[in-house]
């Protein structure tokens, strides 16, 4: 099995590019261990200005030519037990789900990821 590792950041990324309109620039998404090259990343994230903090929207852009690659949006109706996000492309097409819960057992956060047909999942 093959492992990809994904990092997000915060910090001085988000002050290297502009913004979507209504939105604030948030961070960057790269491959690798939390040690991100600010010059190089996969993604830029724009947060949906007024977005709940527990449930943001967000979209992601490619660097450079800025083009929307996703957004990401709280899943109204979702259960009690999870938060669940919907992804749509960038021509707002639905691709498929985010679901954060926890563990079988309860002590764990969990997270799931759908592709629209639910053929395909990924499991952190």
């Amino acid at each position: 099995m093959t492992e990809i590792t994904f990092c997000l950041s915060r910090e001085e990324f988000a002050q290297q590019f502009t913004a979507l309109p209504e939105h604030e620039a948030w961070g960057a998404l790269q491959t690798g261990n939390g040690r991100i090259a600010a010059e190089s990343p996969l993604a830029r994230i724009h947060r949906l200005g007024g977005s709940d903090d527990h449930e943001p929207a967000f979209a992601l852009t490619a660097a450079e030519p800025t083009h929307t690659l996703c957004t990401v949006t709280p899943q109204a109706g979702a259960a009690e037990s999870h938060t669940a996000y919907t992804v749509h492309d960038g021509s707002g097409r639905f691709i498929g789900r985010i679901i954060h819960e926890r563990s079988p057992l309860g002590i764990r956060q969990a997270w799931r990821i759908e592709d629209a047909a639910k053929q395909y999942s990924a499991v952190a």
